[in-house]
C-alpha cells in the first residue's frame, strides 16, 4: 500500500550548477531517498518546454505513483534535477508541495562549462517567439548557451522559485543548514558534508580524455574552450552581459 505522508523536495536549475554534487550529498541521509535526475530525462526536459502541462502533468502523475509505492519506508523524497526546470508549477500541483528550490551557480562558470560540453548534434531547447527563433538560428554556440540560461532563469524567477547558491552550500555549512537542511527536515551532519566536499563530482574531463571519449562513442568533439570571463572575446562578454547580466547581478554574481 502506498504511503500518503511522504514529503517531497525538488531542486532544479540549469545544468552544470552543482546538481550532481547536491544529489549525492543528500543521498547519504538514512531516512531520505535522495538522488540526481531521478524523474525524466533530456526528452522530458524538451517536451515539458514545448508541450507544457498537457504533457508534464500526466507524466508526473505516473512518476508519483511509482515513487509512493517504492519509498514507503522513507520520510522524504528528494530529486535534484535540472530536467525539471520547465515544470515547477506542475510539480507543485501533482505532488501537492511547495517544496521546490532553484540551485544557482555563478553563470560565468555554468556557461563556460556547458559551452565546452555541448553537443551540437543534440536537439536543443529553443525560444518560442518568431523573433527569438530567428536570432537563435542565426547565432553561434555561445549565444545559444547564454540564451538557454536566460530562458531557464526567466521561468524560474517568474514562478518565484526560491534560490540556494552552490558556492555557499559547498563553503558554509551554516548556510546549508539554514536554507536547506532545517527547513525540509534533512538530518545531514557537518562531518558528512565535509566528507562529500573532498570528492570530485561530475568534473569536466581534460581535453585529451574528451577527444578519445568522443571518438570511441562516435560523438562530436568540441575543441574550443572558454577560460575565465576576462579572457573571453569582447563580443562574447557583450552577449553575456546582454542576456545574462541582469539575473547575474540580482543573484549576487
Amino acid at each position: 500500500m502506498a504511503k500518503t505522508d511522504l514529503n517531497y523536495l525538488f531542486i532544479t536549475g540549469m545544468g552544470r550548477s552543482g546538481t550532481t554534487f547536491l544529489g549525492d550529498l543528500l543521498s547519504s541521509v538514512p531516512d531520505v531517498s535522495a538522488g540526481h535526475e531521478r524523474i525524466g530525462n533530456r526528452e522530458y526536459w524538451l517536451l515539458s518546454w514545448y508541450l507544457g502541462s498537457n504533457y508534464s502533468i500526466p507524466f508526473l502523475k505516473k512518476e508519483k505513483q511509482k515513487i509512493d509505492q517504492k519509498h514507503i519506508d522513507k520520510k522524504t523524497y528528494v530529486d535534484v534535477n535540472s530536467y525539471l526546470q520547465n515544470s515547477t508549477n506542475e510539480l507543485k500541483t501533482v505532488f501537492g508541495t511547495e517544496n521546490v528550490l532553484h540551485l544557482v551557480r555563478d553563470p560565468k562558470e555554468v556557461i563556460r562549462s556547458i559551452y565546452t560540453r555541448r553537443n551540437d548534434f543534440d536537439i536543443h531547447l529553443l525560444p518560442k517567439t518568431e523573433k527569438e527563433v530567428s536570432q537563435w538560428l542565426a547565432a553561434d554556440r555561445f549565444y545559444q548557451v547564454c540564451k538557454n540560461w536566460q530562458i531557464a532563469m526567466d521561468q524560474l524567477v517568474e514562478n518565484e522559485i526560491p534560490t540556494i547558491q552552490f558556492e555557499k552550500i559547498t563553503s558554509d555549512f551554516s548556510y546549508l543548514k539554514q536554507n536547506l537542511l532545517e527547513p525540509f527536515g534533512v538530518d545531514l551532519t557537518e562531518t558528512q558534508w565535509n566528507q562529500a566536499k573532498t570528492k570530485k563530482t561530475n568534473k569536466t574531463p581534460k581535453k585529451a580524455y574528451r577527444f578519445l571519449y568522443a571518438k570511441v562513442k562516435g560523438k562530436q568533439f568540441q575543441s574550443d574552450e572558454l577560460g575565465k570571463f576576462d579572457t573571453w572575446p569582447m563580443e562574447y562578454q557583450h552577449v553575456y552581459n546582454e542576456l545574462c547580466g541582469r539575473y547575474s547581478s540580482e543573484l549576487g554574481y
